[in-house]
């Protein structure tokens, strides 16, 4: 099964009801920003601006989709609600508008843009997701790679990762690209996870040559037989985030597959010949990773899974340590991003999934101090 946007909607409706009215009970959290629309993706650039994406919540125009879930297409509501913004780090000013981007809304779930770099002056997004059985072609800026120009923020598109994965197909199942993990690496190149495709990508900035690095086709277990991959009992891997590790290492995590059997979130180090090795697990349901200033490797859990699903307040910032993941903060709702400063404060979005205006950007000092 693969993954649209980033979560389904039957896990989604799961995480809608209990998000509402839940915050974190870190005595240290500093709130940053409140009243966001599905806030997706951090950044902090070298000069220690903060920056956020917002999946939106839709809009006021239609675009026909088949929404997770349902058998036959339907208006979805769509528009330019999903925002690249630029936050006060201390949270006593206004977020500033950069960019905006396309946003649908499907039922419980939204597509919009997702991660955000800074490099060479730019402003660098991942935007929305597309499947096969939307259409041939998505609207501009979805499945895309985006760049943002600093001064204007006109977007003009990097690479059209849909038009790789409908051509390609490089793991071999259903047609999905959803651009979402992003980094920029030591060769000043922009890799990125896609998540709908089961890819590691990297892409030149200037040119938008795009080749591929890794194909994660292999399936992780899973709970239910899954008639994507031939009946086989196991998930996509859904690689969310990408990072380089301080030694080097290109690391990439999976969330995996809805519904996430325990324990199958991991992460894995990719060689220069595409293949791969896990080097943390023993966690589910990870969607970003990222080095603190300390020179250790944290990733966010945005959930522990049960019988029920998605456990409430349960989501995380972990730190990657002998092959597996402490906890450093916890009882966060819904988290899915994270982000450092030179300090080591680290800036986390919560309820990343849940109603409108309920998402939020908070703070924690003193996390990944040397």
């Amino acid at each position: 099964m693969k993954h649209r946007p980033l979560l389904p909607s039957l896990l989604l409706a799961t995480l809608l009801a209990a998000s509402v009215g839940l915050a974190s009970a870190q005595s240290a959290r500093v709130t940053v920003a409140t009243g966001l629309n599905a806030p997706m993706g951090l950044h902090v650039s070298a000069d220690g601006a903060l920056y956020l994406v917002e999946a939106g919540y839709g809009g006021d125009e239609v675009l026909r989709m088949i929404p997770p879930g349902a058998g036959e297409a339907q208006d979805l509501p769509f528009g330019p609600t999903s925002r690249l913004l630029r936050l006060d780090p201390s949270g006593g000013g206004d977020a500033t508008e950069v960019a905006v981007f396309p946003s649908v809304h499907m039922g419980m779930d939204v597509s919009g843009a997702s991660r955000v770099v800074t490099h060479d002056g730019a402003y660098f997004v991942t935007s929305g997701a597309w499947l096969e059985t939307d259409g041939e072609s998505p609207p501009e800026w979805v499945a895309e790679v985006v760049r943002v120009d600093g001064a204007s923020g006109a977007l003009a598109t990097v690479s059209d990762t849909w038009a790789l994965e409908r051509d390609e197909n490089p793991d071999g199942h259903i047609l999905e690209s959803h651009p979402f993990g992003l980094t920029v690496g030591p060769d000043g190149m922009l890799y990125v996870a896609d998540a709908g495709a089961n890819v590691l990508l990297r892409i030149d900035p200037s040119s938008g040559a795009t080749e591929i690095v890794a194909v994660f086709a292999d399936g992780v277990p899973g709970f239910v037989p899954n008639a994507q991959r031939g009946g086989a009992t196991e998930n996509d891997p859904v690689p969310t985030a990408v990072v380089f590790a301080p030694n080097g290492d290109l690391l990439v995590s999976f969330l995996p597959g809805f519904p996430p059997l325990p324990g199958t979130g991991q992460v894995v180090r990719v060689a220069d010949d595409g293949t791969y090795q896990t080097v943390a697990d023993g966690s589910v349901m990870l969607t970003d990773l990222t080095v603190g200033p300390d020179g250790a490797v944290y990733a966010i859990r945005m959930a522990d899974f049960g019988e029920q699903g998605p456990q409430p307040m349960t989501g995380a910032i972990v730190r990657m340590e002998d092959g597996g993941f402490v906890e450093v903060v916890g009882e966060l709702s819904f988290p899915t991003a994270v982000a450092f400063d030179a300090s080591g404060a680290a800036y986390v979005t919560l309820n990343g999934v849940g109603a409108p205006g309920s998402g939020e950007v908070v703070r924690f000092d003193g996390v990944a101090t040397n």
